[in-house]
């Protein structure tokens, strides 16, 4: 927590491609590039955020019938190359690096829409060796299409972490909801969403206690003709620990983007 408030430029790449393999077989292969620079220059607590991802992954699908229902068995893998100005000095070097692998089933349980659950392994390299180790997460998420055709989507994740330092182990709770408005006006697309994240820091709970962040956002993205998308988004965070000085504090984005998918 810096006490100080900076406005945040971030750019992002993303590529993606859907491939058809044999026998019901799935592959979409794609990269994600974003940089964030802090545009505050005058306070190294604040510009020493500034930093990339490069974050390539595989995502296959097995699809197959089940009670007279499509369904598909998920296998992804991620990888995520992180650097950051960590030294405040003007360069972004190594931060840390993970490899995420992901099981998952995705099934229409109900008529409205499908489930999604996945079983995800998070190994982590980090410039600390203290803070390296794996994560174990279980997720989970429900789409619901109503008859106006607008979407809902409710989102679930549980993370234990457990780093080489079980000091700085954690356990964590994710729940997201998500509202969908289709060509709401002007042929455009209206995305709400509210999320809460309560983080229990164990081993530290005595100064921090169950870190609670809420967040909730908007975007709302116009279709140009069949490939193009331009929008603008907001997004409001806010985290509450029992250590206020260090670990609470709030955070307002907003800003633009252009998408073309193919």
């Amino acid at each position: 927590n810096t006490g100080d408030s900076s406005l945040i430029m971030n750019s992002e790449l993303f590529l993606s491609k859907r491939f058809l393999g044999f026998r019901r077989f799935v592959f979409s292969p794609e990269i994600r590039v974003r940089n964030e620079n802090y545009l505050n220059d005058n306070n190294p607590a604040v510009f020493q955020n500034d930093g990339y991802t490069i974050a390539p992954a595989l995502r296959g699908a097995y699809e197959f019938n089940w009670n007279k229902k499509i369904s598909s068995l998920l296998y992804e893998y991620e990888y995520t190359y992180t650097a950051r100005d960590k030294n405040a000095v003007g360069k972004k070097d190594f931060f840390g690096a993970t490899e995420t692998y992901i099981l998952g089933l995705r099934y229409r349980f109900i008529p409205q829409g499908e489930t999604t659950i996945k079983i995800k392994l998070r190994e982590l390299k980090s410039f600390s060796e203290l803070i390296s180790g794996s994560t174990r997460s279980l997720y989970l998420d429900q789409m619901y299409i109503r008859s106006n055709g607008h979407v809902i989507i409710g989102m679930m994740q549980a993370d234990l972490y457990r780093p080489n330092e079980e000091f700085y182990a954690t356990d964590s709770l994710f729940l997201r909801g998500d509202y969908l408005i289709p060509r709401l006006v002007w042929n455009m697309d209206l995305n709400l969403n509210i999320s809460l994240n309560l983080l229990d820091t164990k081993a530290q709970s005595e100064t921090r206690g169950v870190e609670k962040t809420f967040s909730f956002g908007a975007k709302m993205l116009k279709r140009i003709k069949q490939h193009w998308r331009v929008g603008v988004f907001g997004d409001f965070m806010r985290n509450m620990s029992k250590d206020d000085a260090n670990y609470s504090f709030s955070k307002l984005y907003m800003g633009a983007e252009v998408r073309y998918s193919f």
